[in-house]
């Protein structure tokens, strides 16, 4: 086996065909990096015959002392089970990173750890990889306790019908829905010089909710769109005032995540017109437009994984569950320390 860079093309046909593909790890997201000052990476591992069997696209910038942290975000793309494989990629990809200035290696798989069914449980015989946790640590492969992304996830599989589905739904959610589809309610996708309204509503719920440090800038959606295209969705649900002006109500923007998924990434609400359900005329229709599609899972992407009904964050798991799905809890973030410079960055960090 062979550690090598790789052409974008090379890694782009490979990760979009991996079952741990998600669509931060996309030229797109290495491009919207790199207009932040970071450098992209593409590697992989190869065998005899060339055929990719590992591979990673990964970001770095220099940070104290012009050292660099590299990052891949929901990388790599890997058999995590297969120690032999992950000895090799790993001890190659350190000698890459060392080689360019690097001291510490995060990534955050997109690889679900143990089964979990709708109320968060474990499901009994399910799927379980924690072995793959314990074959990281034994390359030295540290648990990162903040890791860049999220751990939790809700999602629908999309393995009937949508009208078949809604009967799964919680029947408080199934009325609202109804309810809303009954309404002069209307979802349409909205233009590049439209997302100020989308950032308007998106910063107002952020603020509401008190999940300020989370809002977004108007630049980040506007490079979302440019750099995704068609592949990304900006949804708004409006109605008419009394004088016949279109009257925003909720929004939302999904990814189309090669042809694994639709996520659910940022929503927004005005909350004068909660009682409307627009948010929920929105996750219906994008339901049934990830149905016709042809795509097999629905994400509803980030929950807390507390499932204490006085947990802070309950009621946007609680949106969620309504529509069916299941809990997925993924094996969290790690680093990778390249050289004793680690150390003493989180030494710094501590103090």
């Amino acid at each position: 086996m062979e550690f090598k860079e790789l052409k974008e093309t090379e890694f782009e046909k490979f990760a979009k065909n991996h079952p741990q593909f998600s669509f931060f790890q996309t030229k797109e997201i290495a491009n919207y990096r790199e207009q932040k000052g970071w450098q992209k990476h593409y590697v992989g591992l190869v065998d005899k015959n060339n055929k990719i069997i590992a591979a990673t696209m990964m970001v770095s910038k220099p940070v104290a002392l012009n050292q660099k942290i590299f990052y891949a975000p929901r990388g790599p793309l890997i058999d995590y089970e297969n120690p032999e494989v992950l000895k090799i990629f790993f001890e190659n990809l350190k000698q890459y990173i060392k080689e360019r200035g690097g001291y510490v290696f995060r990534f955050d798989p997109y690889f679900e750890l143990r089964e979990r069914d709708i109320d968060g449980n474990i499901v009994e015989g399910g799927e379980n990889h924690e072995q793959a946790i314990e074959n990281l640590k034994n390359l030295g492969i540290k648990v990162d306790p903040h890791p860049d992304q999220i751990k939790w996830l809700f999602a629908l599989d999309l393995d009937k019908p949508p009208e078949e589905l809604k009967k799964s739904f919680r029947q408080n959610t199934r009325n609202l829905i109804n309810r809303a589809l009954r309404s002069d309610i209307k979802i349409r996708e909205l233009k590049r010089d439209e997302l100020k309204d989308f950032y308007k509503m998106c910063s107002q719920t952020a603020k509401r909710k008190g999940f300020e440090h989370e809002n977004k800038p108007l630049e980040y959606y506007e490079a979302f769109y440019d750099l995704f295209k068609e592949d990304v969705k900006f949804w708004m649900a409006e109605t008419k005032d009394e004088n016949g002006k279109p009257l925003n109500l909720s929004c939302g923007m999904f990814i189309l995540s090669g042809n694994h998924e639709i996520i659910y990434l940022i929503a927004g609400n005005d909350e004068k017109y909660l009682d409307k359900n627009a948010q929920y005329l929105i996750q219906w229709e994008i339901i049934k437009y990830a149905y016709e599609h042809k795509y097999p899972r629905y994400n509803f992407y980030g929950i807390s994984g507390n499932f204490d009904k006085n947990d802070p964050a309950y009621g946007m798991y609680r949106f969620k569950k309504g529509f069916g799905g299941r809990v997925i809890e993924l094996i969290g973030g790690f680093e990778m320390p390249i050289t004793k410079s680690y150390y003493l960055h989180k030494i710094k960090e501590k103090l």
